[in-house]
């Protein structure tokens, strides 16, 4: 064994109390250089206060008295977020670090002595000076962020700049124009100036003149894209006070369209479409015609209450007020369509009844409508109608009887016999006979011209006929529809602008 080999482990714990004191000696000498930072922070805060007279503006007066320049301040936003947006309240929020540069010559110090270029302070240090009031001239409740402690950051150079940052959430009036809604684009301005200090004490700056507003890389709302951000200065007279500086930054909002599209335009237009399809139904339907009229009436009423539900209340009507009024229109002009086809060219309620076609065993049963019973004969004699079966009670599952039918004879009179002499015309003749009857009984609207009409419409085409009235309404109701639409979007989207 080598004589060397038991001093190794004396000489490990000799390097190893070597290291030891060196490491305590640089975390002592680290330790005193804090506490001989912070004292020499304290004597420069100390010294800078001694005299300082936080209630006076900076460069307020000269030794001679005299009222100095006024102090410049100048202002930076960076956005991180928007919204909400309140059609309803036209008011905007969002949160943003505020910040504001201002030099007080009164807090210069000597960089070269102190060794200090700038230090950074708490919110304490702000009780201890002078700072600009500040304020939104068009803002509703705006709040400084206190979690988990007060946001705010003060910095101060040698040449006695003073850079004053803090996280707002402000929210601030935004007077909106609707007329164009929900296309609409909307320019929410941000006054900014101070509550008590007139131009000649105090003015305002961008600080990076068009830059001087950031916003962050991947905003984005729910209602709205942010267009454009722009920036102004200008002097405003208040009465009895003077001219204050004031900055303005003006945010250009579109809205988004395609829930509006989703939830307003496309279920009114359904509805509208819906709407026309009472144009295939049987004028004799009346129950169903009229149920469905009245149903995407009562619907279209109220997709037109919703859609103010989130406005304020306007004295004009918005884009989407006139498109659910031309909804409304084409809905309501189908029923009207209905009442037309019903008054004019329907006679009777299009109920089947069973009558006895020809006598003894051979006869036969036959349906006729209520409105051509009293017009019914067999061999001269009128029919009874409270007497007659109806079809649709023969398709009922309870049981029923139907008594004999009973003939009553007409009055004999000259005319009837002569009547009953002609034959009937054919339906040439009708038609060469009809205009002039239709023109007039139309425009009276009288029983007698409806009997005669639905009696042709029969001979021509059977019992269930079609109104003329109908098939034009089946192009010109959506062609005139597709044509109002039209119109409006190129109305709305090209060539309507408030700006």
């Amino acid at each position: 064994m080598s004589p060397q080999q038991p001093l190794q482990p004396q000489l490990l714990l000799t390097a190893l109390l070597l290291l030891l004191s060196q490491l305590d000696a640089s975390s002592f000498s680290a330790a005193a250089a804090g506490r001989a930072t912070a004292d020499a922070v304290t004597d420069i805060l100390d010294n800078l206060l001694l005299s300082y007279d936080k209630s006076m503006r900076p460069q307020h007066s000269d030794a001679d008295g005299i009222d100095g320049p006024p102090v410049s301040v100048r202002i930076s936003i960076n956005i991180r977020s928007m919204g909400p947006i309140s059609d309803k309240d036209m008011t905007f929020s969002m949160d943003c670090y505020f910040r504001q540069l201002w030099r007080d010559a009164r807090l210069n110090f000597n960089q070269n002595s102190s060794g200090f270029a700038s230090f950074q302070l708490n919110e304490k240090f702000l009780h201890e000076i002078w700072r600009p009031d500040t304020h939104f001239l068009n803002g509703h409740a705006s709040y400084l962020h206190n979690i988990t402690s007060p946001n705010v950051l003060i910095r101060i150079t040698s040449a006695g700049e003073i850079l004053y940052s803090m996280r707002l959430t402000i929210k601030a009036h935004c007077p909106m124009d609707f007329h164009r809604y929900p296309m609409d684009t909307q320019h929410c301005p941000l006054h900014i100036g101070s509550h008590g200090y007139a131009g000649g004490d105090l003015t305002y700056s961008w600080r990076y003149a068009r830059r001087s507003i950031e916003t962050a890389a991947n905003l984005m709302m729910s209602q709205f894209d942010l267009v454009k951000v722009s920036t102004s200065g200008s002097v405003r007279p208040v009465a009895r006070l003077g001219n204050f500086s004031v900055l303005s930054v003006s945010f250009v909002l579109k809205r988004h369209v395609g829930y509006f599209l989703i939830q307003l335009y496309l279920p009114c237009a359904l509805l509208v479409v819906l709407s026309w399809v009472s144009f295939w139904l049987n004028r004799e339907a009346t129950a169903d015609r009229v149920a469905l009229g009245i149903t995407t009436v009562l619907t279209m009423a109220f997709l037109f209450m919703d859609s103010r539900a989130d406005l304020p209340r306007v004295s004009y009507s918005t884009a989407i007020d006139w498109y659910v009024a031309i909804c409304f229109t084409f809905v309501l002009s189908t029923l009207l369509q209905f009442a037309a086809v019903h008054y004019f060219t329907k006679a009777g309620t299009g109920e089947l009844y069973l009558v006895l076609d020809g006598d003894g065993p051979q006869a036969r049963l036959r349906t006729v409508e209520s409105r051509d019973l009293i017009c019914a004969t067999q061999n001269g004699s009128r029919l009874r109608l409270e007497q007659m079966p109806r079809q649709s009670d023969l398709q009922q599952p309870a049981s029923f009887a139907v008594g004999p039918i009973r003939h009553e004879p007409p009055p004999s009179t000259p005319e009837s016999r002569q009547a009953t002499d002609d034959a009937e015309p054919t339906v040439a003749q009708r038609r060469r006979r009809r205009c002039l009857r239709d023109l007039a009984g139309c425009l009276q609207g009288s029983v007698a011209y409806k009997a005669a009409f639905s009696a042709s419409r029969q001979a021509e085409g059977g019992h269930n006929s079609v109104s003329a009235i109908d098939r034009v309404s089946r192009v010109g109701f959506p062609a005139a529809f597709a044509l109002v639409n039209g119109w409006y979007w190129a109305f709305y989207l090209y060539f309507y602008w408030t700006d």
